[in-house]
């Protein structure tokens, strides 16, 4: 069926036979014919055309065709407005007519004209341009926009390291982005006069980040998509070469920019390209899904070369797309293959604002901006009632029972995170539609009129496949699909069983289902079904398809992991930070007040260590990160961290229920040898930590699929991509600060930010960071940190299909070249991937089982040769022989992880200890099968070549080259003369000096390093290996290791024992607890300043408030003389106490009403007694903390403050403050700006007061020059005004001269000093001396017409 698909897409660029309605048109044309009359004929069919080729008449009026003037209201054609009653009622504006819902042209596209776009309709790029450009940008939704946008994305976890992305061996290195001065560049563009362009930048800008978490979505256009042109690369199967097909001609060049191929000759134009760099180039620019450019290829070749949503592509840069094809009959003549642009839209599109309206808040922003305060005072108004009916809810709830209480809060509290991970739901479903849009049409045949004048198309497709050897397999091969879960009509869960590979596969389309029970239970069925020895479908191989996947529930990929793979170990959930920010501040207060009081609800934030609460890990610590942009060192950014936290979700968890009884639960299932895990690299978020789960501990094999790119054949493949470890929107936060409940956990809504300003305009982005699995990885950001496969399969990406066939068959491709790689010729040692160790050879032989003599719970088994050696120049494995006379760790059993543990004497070692329980786990469940096996002297341990930390039980020490020696051998090597003592050598005749080790020779120096000889110095240096009582302690503090702190005291700095369980760990300001200790030689954290944190931290009851300033709330010091008391119930408004911002029992708003004064405003009062009011302000009493509260106070009572002030534009003698600026259009000389407002930023305000009022003080870089007015036009920092008549080559013409437009000046210059690129119609030719005369006239005007 896809090669007859492809059979008909050729016969479409056959001469012009065939119908509009495929969304793709094309046109084949032979260069070499004789060129086109210039004049515009009519359109003589209605295939779509470009713009400017033909006449649309009633007949034929093709997509592009030319309008002319409206001769009848009745006609149905397009034509222009004329202003008479022959327009109809969809005509196109123009300049001088553009009666109300006429249709938005090219050249008149404002406010008022309609798109008048039907749905399944196809449309020029012109017009759908025209359509999207037709709402004006006004300067408050400029502005609004890029403030609320800036204080959003100061949460985006990556804001600091997108400057500059990890590069080699970690991640990629590339797509650098400079977020928030991109955003300010944005917003200081004076050029936008529409909403499209604005927003598209926006857009663009976060796409850069290649992070499908954190995606910017305009409004308005969600219905129109534009249909480009879809060219395809191929692998030729003979001599792996690529080639670029479209429609089954092979294209040997491409232009994006629609000109022609070759400028004259053989030359080539201006954007011509060969194919693959054109496309190669496409993907890495504008395809945004994934930071891996293999991945990025094979997205833009599925689908997105073909068809793009306005809402996630930069828009077209020409109206036409032209490729050089070869045509296999005619290989004597250049063909050009015309791809012509078009907007498709997906619903009706009238007008166009009506798509994306204000949304409320702004609706009454805008109404309301005026100077009497009229919203200032609605928003007094609501904040009083709204603190009247949390009084009246607090009284309510202190009559109730505290246990009722904290039920009927938890109550509420996980009905808002059902909403909130409803969100978490739609968040997954659009990057799933990003990965597989659905195509514009969904029957193809229904659109095409296919009819064929072509005689020999056969002949042409038969030398296609013969030149290019296009194979298709037809042999079928037998499976059975023995399992499906589907929600809403999709696939989320298949099984399929193909007996003659003995293989089992697990088809994971999403993690995102809505019924988790009903998800786990699907899964647990088909593992159930492969791993039953005596049922139909036991496999002992799974492969697990990931393709595709865009993610889902954090929870649903987890305890899928940990039920396929139980000896995945620890951790299972990943690490994870966040960055400090003022709205971070607020919206964590959820996590923390869940992880404090109620251990069982379903996320929680656990100590890495130990798996128990952690409630303060926002607050503790004071870890920062800081980056440096490659391109501009003077730009840097500091960011503040939390601590690292497990995100654990291990509460609810139905694979325990679903294996209570069955007889494999927790039990090894599969060996990673026979597991095999393909993904196409666009497996995204949660399907993402996954993946690279299962890669990073070696849990299975993995396969990446897809073509490579052919211009970079190394390219490393990356198996995830959205690998931070969650994600929000504005959406989600909009939710908790619109809901008065989450006031009672602590949240000050008021610091949350508003919605965007458009209803339609979305923003997702990554909030927090996740961290690896293993040691290796811990420290790296999985964001950036690739984990590669083991081996590639080129897959092209346009052969992919949603049938049982196709999927079939692409897995017998894979199960076909892991064979190849791995198969051995019998008797021959088996072939593995570098990290594999084969348990199942070693347990058949018996010589590994002395190996776990002194580490029980471990595994061992036969290591690969190429065990340790540096991976192919692609990120993939290398390939080895098992090594059967070898004995390596492979992992721990079910219920244990590896960790490096004092084994006592301060002597560390990896071990395999128990994994830490989380809240409400039982080890029955987490480790079922504590036992430990006898090992007798018979059972041995085939020692490997590389002996380096293995036990001394396990395998003895050798006679010589022991890379133990000096550690837990003795040392048998004598010192050399001028030895260089790189391995430990005793002292010898040759070499008796400091460093090497006693032998109690004679005439050896007393700094010699300690052994168990007779006769050696007292005063010997102490060592790892010996260290005596009385020794000396090592100068050098890195050979500390190992001598216990009763023999080396620990050292305030470069102590290798701090840490490890000797020695308390080294402060840092990232991690600063009670016992650490801070280090005396630490540059990035002074011990001074390490001394003052830590005192403020862990002893604050000690210390004045000057070295720590009083806390809001949990200060030991409070009442004790150096901070208030806090308030604990209504006060005497004489007393002094400071209302505390976590009470529960006597809630912070309502402290804060109740200390209100009491004694009329014209008395005095102690001072700072009591708080002022609106209507008792005597004199002495101290000023609200609350803004609001300040309505009704004099300004000389109460200054007037810089934002949040209800008195700022009041009309009150004594009590009105200047009004707040709102945004530039209602800027004044006298408005205050506000330094919190989310609609005007500050800094803006201040630049837009001194640009507007004081500009003759200001410089051209802090305020550009005008159009018009502008005082220092002529004076040195602006250019002068251009005067009629003598213009000069650097003037600027003034807009606002009513006899001389902008447009008569800018020709007048052009003419003057531009004369060679203007047309002879604006500048008339000259006598003498005009270098467009003669033969290059000609040329010229050719060119311009």
């Amino acid at each position: 069926m896809r090669f007859n698909f492809l059979i008909w897409a050729f016969l479409l660029v056959l001469p012009a036979t065939c119908e509009s309605g495929n969304y793709t048109h094309i046109e084949l044309v032979n260069e070499n014919a004789a060129a086109k009359s210039q004049n515009l004929d009519p359109c003589p069919n209605n295939n779509a055309v470009s713009p400017g080729t033909c006449q649309c008449t009633s007949a034929n009026h093709p997509v592009g065709c030319t309008p002319v003037a409206c001769q009848s209201s009745t006609q149905t054609h397009p034509c222009l407005c004329t202003g008479t009653n022959a327009d109809t009622a969809t005509c196109e504006c123009t300049p001088t007519n553009h009666p109300n819902n006429c249709t938005c042209s090219t050249s008149y596209h404002l406010d008022g004209c309609s798109c008048n776009m039907k749905s399944r309709e196809y449309y020029s790029l012109e017009q759908g341009l025209a359509c999207m450009r037709s709402i004006p940008l006004t300067s408050t939704e400029k502005s609004t926009t890029i403030d609320l946008l800036k204080n959003y994305l100061s949460g985006y976890v990556f804001l600091d390291t997108s400057l500059n992305p990890p590069g080699a061996p970690i991640g990629y290195g590339k797509h650098a982005v400079d977020i928030m001065g991109t955003l300010d560049a944005i917003g200081a563009n004076a050029s936008y006069i529409n909403t499209f362009d604005f927003y598209e930048d926006i857009m663009v800008l976060l796409n850069n980040l290649k992070d499908p978490h954190t995606i910017f979505t305009p409004p308005c256009i969600q219905k129109l998509i534009y249909a480009v042109a879809s060219p395809q690369i191929h692998k030729n199967t003979t001599d792996s070469s690529y080639y670029v097909t479209a429609s089954q001609l092979e294209v040997k060049y491409i232009n994006w920019k629609g000109l022609p191929i070759y400028s004259s000759g053989t030359t080539l134009n201006e954007g011509s390209q060969d194919p693959i760099e054109a496309i190669v180039q496409f993907a890495d620019e504008e395809i945004s899904l994934s930071k891996n450019p293999v991945a990025r290829l094979n997205q833009a070749l599925k689908s997105n070369l073909q068809q793009r949503s306005a809402q996630q592509f930069k828009h077209p840069e020409s109206n036409q797309i032209t490729m050089h094809v070869i045509v296999p009959t005619d290989l004597a003549h250049i063909y050009t293959l015309t791809n012509i642009v078009q907007v498709y839209a997906s619903g009706d599109v009238n007008k166009l604002k009506d798509e994306c309206p204000l949304n409320s808040e702004y609706s009454i922003l805008v109404s309301n901006e005026n100077k009497d305060g009229i919203w200032i005072k609605m928003k007094f108004a609501i904040k009083k009632i709204m603190n009247k009916t949390i009084q009246q809810i607090n009284g309510f709830m202190k009559r109730m029972k505290k246990n009722d209480d904290e039920n009927e809060k938890r109550r509420h509290f996980e009905e808002i995170m059902h909403k909130l991970d409803e969100e978490q739901t739609k968040i997954t479903r659009d990057i799933e539609e990003r990965i597989n849009p659905k195509l514009l049409i969904h029957d193809v045949d229904e659109d095409m009129n296919l009819t064929t004048h072509y005689t020999n198309q056969d002949d042409i497709i038969a030398q296609i496949k013969h030149a290019y050897k296009s194979e298709i397999n037809d042999d079928p091969i037998q499976y059975h699909k023995i399992h499906t879960y589907s929600e809403s009509g999709s696939d989320l869960i298949i099984a399929y069983h193909i007996p003659s590979l003995d293989l089992g596969v697990l088809v994971i389309t999403t993690f995102g289902p809505d019924n988790l029970d009903s998800f786990a239970q699907a899964i647990f069925n088909a593992i159930k079904e492969f791993t039953d020895v005596d049922g139909d479908y036991h496999a002992s191989k799974l492969m697990i398809d990931v393709r595709g996947n865009g993610g889902g529930k954090v929870v649903a990929g987890r305890q899928a992991l940990n039920f396929i793979f139980p000896q995945a170990g620890h951790p299972i959930y990943q690490t994870t930070d966040q960055m400090k920010t003022t709205s971070n501040n607020e919206l964590t207060k959820l996590m923390a007040y869940a992880s404090s009081h109620w251990q069982e609800t379903n996320t929680l934030a656990l100590d890495v260590e130990t798996m128990q609460g952690k409630p303060t890990f926002y607050t503790q610590g004071n870890r920062q990160r800081t980056t440096t942009s490659p391109t501009n060192t003077s730009k840097t950014l500091t960011v503040d961290l939390t601590d690292k936290y497990v995100l654990y979700m291990g509460n609810t968890d139905a694979y325990k229920t679903l294996t209570t009884n069955w007889n494999l639960k927790r039990k090894e299932l599969f060996s990673p040898e026979n597991v095999l895990v393909i993904t196409d690299g666009n497996c995204g978020s949660t399907c993402s930590q996954f993946v690279k789960h299962i890669g990073d501990k070696h849990l299975g094999r993995i396969a990446g699929i897809g073509i490579k790119n052919p211009l970079d054949l190394l390219a490393r493949f990356d198996i995830g991509m959205a690998t931070s470890a969650t994600v929000t929107n504005v959406e989600s936060i909009q939710l908790i600060k619109n809901e008065p409940f989450f006031d009672q956990l602590g949240v000050d809504r008021g610091n949350l930010p508003g919605n965007l300003f458009r209803s339609g305009t979305r923003l997702t982005y990554s909030d927090r960071g996740g961290y690896g699995f293993t040691d290796e990885s811990k420290e790296s950001l999985y964001e950036y940190y690739i984990v590669d496969p083991d081996f590639r399969v080129e897959h092209e990406p346009y052969n992919d299909d949603d049938t049982d066939a196709g999927r079939i068959q692409l897995y017998l491709e894979v199960h076909q070249q892991e064979n190849q790689l791995l198969s051995s010729i019998t008797g021959q040692p088996k072939k593995c991937f570098s990290w594999e160790v084969d348990v199942s050879g070693a347990v058949q032989r018996g010589n590994c089982k002395g190996c776990i003599k002194d580490d029980q719970h471990s595994v061992f088994g036969y290591p690969c040769s190429t065990r340790g050696q540096q991976a192919l120049a692609d990120g993939s494995s290398k390939i080895g022989e098992v090594d059967s006379e070898s004995c390596v760790f492979s992992h721990c059993k079910v219920g244990y992880y590896r960790k490096n543990v004092n084994i006592g004497s301060g002597v560390y070692k990896d071990q395999c200890i128990e994994i830490p329980l989380g809240p409400n786990q039982n080890r029955a469940d987490i480790t079922p099968d504590t036992s430990v096996e006898t090992i007798n002297d018979d059972n041995v341990c085939t020692c490997p070549t590389d002996l380096t930390g293995i036990s001394t039980t396990v395998c003895p020490c050798k006679t010589s080259n022991d890379p133990r020696s000096g550690v837990t051998c003795p040392i048998t090597r004598i010192c050399q003369s001028s030895d260089n003592l790189q391995t430990p050598c005793l002292c010898s005749p040759n070499f008796k000096g400091a460093g090497c080790t006693c032998s109690g020779i004679s005439g050896e120096s007393d700094k010699c390093l300690c052994s168990r000889v007779d006769g050696q110095s007292s005063s010997c240096t102490c060592t790892l290996y010996d260290h005596p009582q009385g020794c000396t302690c090592p100068n050098d503090s890195s050979k500390l290791v190992g001598i216990p702190i009763s023999q080396c005291k620990c050292r305030s700095t470069s102590d290798p024992r701090a840490g490890k369980g000797q020695c308390p760990a080294y402060c840092t300001k990232e991690s600063l607890t009670e016992n650490c200790v801070c280090d005396t030689g630490s540059s990035s954290y002074p011990s001074s300043n390490c001394d003052k944190d830590k005192k403020c931290a862990f002893d604050l009851g000690n210390q004045t408030n000057v070295m720590c300033p009083c806390l809001p709330t949990q200060d030991p010091r409070a009442g004790k003389g150096q901070c208030p008391a806090y308030c604990i119930s209504k006060i005497n408004p004489s007393s002094s106490c400071m209302c505390d911002s976590q009470s529960q029992e006597y809630l912070y708003s309502i402290c804060k009403t109740d200390k209100e004064c009491t004694f009329d405003s014209n008395s005095t009062v102690e001072q700072d007694s009591c708080t002022c009011s609106q209507t008792k302000h005597p004199q002495g009493c101290s000023c609200p903390y609350d803004s609001s509260d300040l309505y009704g106070i004099p300004q000389l009572q109460c200054e007037c403050r810089t934002t949040g002030d209800p008195r700022a534009g009041i009309s009150e003698p004594e009590t009105s403050c200047p009004a707040y600026c709102v945004s530039k259009d209602f800027l004044t000389e006298n408005c205050t700006c506000d330094t919190e407002s989310q609609t005007y930023q500050y800094q803006t305000c201040i630049q837009d007061q001194e640009c507007k009022y004081n500009i003759s003080e200001q410089n051209n870089t802090y305020c550009i020059c005008l159009e018009t007015g502008d005082p220092r036009a002529g004076q040195g920092q602006c250019p002068a005004y251009c005067v009629k008549g003598q213009v000069e080559e650097d003037c600027t013409c003034d807009s606002n001269i009513t006899d001389y437009s902008i447009q008569q000046c800018q020709i007048e210059k052009s003419c003057k000093y531009d004369l060679y690129h203007q047309t002879k119609e604006d500048c008339p030719c000259l006598q003498a001396d005009d270098p467009m005369r003669d033969s290059i006239q000609k040329q010229e005007e050719t060119y311009r017409k």
